[in-house]
């Protein structure tokens, strides 16, 4: 036998050693989602459905590209600092979170883990909306026509309406915006408008009784992370003081409220997993700008309707995206 072929030979046998005795190759792990709901399981499940279902859209599958970690609040806006903290200790990969005290905690706890928020109010944490700038990016709820939008709706179905009360969180830096926004419909649209601010759920009959007293004829709720975690109590109290009232989101109709005007959570959280699976391949959130909502879906409650003794107009029944019966 030739001294070539001994060469070969032994070439072979010693790259077949070689990989028989080389570790498995190591594949890559799915990238850790930290999601932090406000809310408990129950009420955080649809908007996480539509994120999944937006994910999947993008070729990202849960237990394969990615697993999510999600923490609870339970309504608990104390509590957010530290499910952010834990978060991250986790290694998470992308931080998603859904409210303004929430996102707030995740800016406070990390400018190098990226952050995919949803909020009112996110444009006030971001350098513009169309370059956002450090970690943060993500999707906004409002935009600048709500307002007066909500107001003409108001006035569509009780024409004689002429005051009407603005509960607003005035501890929520969004809150300011949102009310300012209001005074300008309100003083097109011949509308008195009257500013009551809460903090607290330990506030709200006191806010009525100002309500009473100031002959409130309807309210509106502005955008405000404590108002729309204790919606139930205060569509309750509303409803009782037979206040017609417009509620920020369709959960508050859901709760009571006799109508909504607003952009859809479920719709914005679909639209936050293109930011997540951007993140995810490897874009910068400073990269990524904020987006603003372009649909807007009024929804209608009819058993309220009925209980102030409303009724609801055609035009606007024809218009409306929902109504709960």
């Amino acid at each position: 036998m030739s001294i070539l072929r001994w060469i070969t030979i032994g070439a072979v046998t010693l790259t077949a050693l070689c990989a028989s005795h080389a570790p498995a190759q190591v594949q890559a792990r799915p990238a850790r989602i930290a999601v932090v709901a406000g809310e408990n399981e129950a009420a955080t499940r649809a908007i996480l459905d539509a994120f999944r279902a937006g994910l999947l859209e993008y070729g990202q599958i849960e237990g394969r590209t990615y697993v999510l970690d999600i923490r609870y609040a339970e309504g608990r806006l104390d509590r957010f600092p530290e499910l952010v903290a834990g978060a991250i200790s986790r290694d998470a990969d992308v931080i998603v979170v859904g409210s303004y005290p929430g996102i707030l905690a995740a800016k406070q706890a990390t400018r190098k883990v990226p952050i995919a928020g949803y909020s009112c109010g996110l444009e006030l944490f971001v350098d513009s909306l169309a370059r956002p700038g450090g970690n943060l990016t993500g999707v906004t709820c409002q935009s600048s026509e709500l307002g007066a939008k909500q107001f003409q709706l108001l006035r569509e179905i009780l024409p004689a309406v002429k005051r009407i009360a603005v509960l607003s969180n005035p501890s929520a830096p969004y809150s300011e915006p949102a009310v300012r926004e209001l005074r300008s419909a309100g003083s097109m649209l011949g509308i008195r408008m009257i500013e009551i601010a809460v903090r607290s759920p330990a506030d709200f009959g006191r806010a009525v009784e100002q309500m009473h007293q100031a002959s409130a004829e309807a309210v509106v709720l502005t955008p405000d992370t404590m108002l729309f975690y204790n919606r139930a109590q205060l569509a309750d109290l509303l409803l009782a003081n037979r206040l017609p009232t417009m509620g920020f989101f369709p959960e508050f109709v859901d709760a009571g409220a006799l109508l909504s005007y607003s952009s859809n959570r479920e719709e914005r959280y679909h639209r936050l997993a293109w930011y997540v699976d951007r993140i995810l391949k490897g874009t910068k959130p400073a990269e990524l700008p904020v987006d603003q909502p372009t649909k807007f879906e009024l929804v209608v409650n009819l058993r309220t309707a009925k209980a102030l003794g409303i009724t609801i107009p055609q035009s606007v029944l024809l218009r409306a995206d929902r109504k709960v019966e």
